[in-house]
């Protein structure tokens, strides 16, 4: 089906082909419009002490999206962001002295 289209439904009977239906009409939508790509910035870089760094995220927000971290499940940004951050290095490090 076409989409952003209206279409014409009909019944037959296969009895007897001549009887025909009226026409239905159902419109099938557009298809939507991708959101826009997330944009922000690291707010916190990771430190010997703190081993977390934090990235907020400014754009879209709002319930009608979700979000993944580097191909993750898809969730709302309350899940996984804190409202609007999440860490991004939560495994400790370690200072390597040669």
């Amino acid at each position: 089906m076409s989409a952003g289209a209206s279409h014409a439904f009909r019944t037959r009977s296969t009895a007897d082909n001549t009887c025909v239906s009226s026409v239905t009409n159902i419109s099938v939508n557009a298809a939507p419009t991708a959101p826009s790509a997330p944009s922000g910035s690291v707010t916190t870089q990771p430190t010997c002490a703190v081993p977390t760094g934090t990235v907020t995220i400014t754009a879209p927000l709002g319930a009608g999206f979700e979000y993944n971290v580097d191909g993750g499940t898809y969730q709302g940004i309350d899940r996984i962001l804190g409202l609007v951050s999440w860490c991004i290095a939560c495994l400790p490090h370690k200072e390597h002295r040669g």
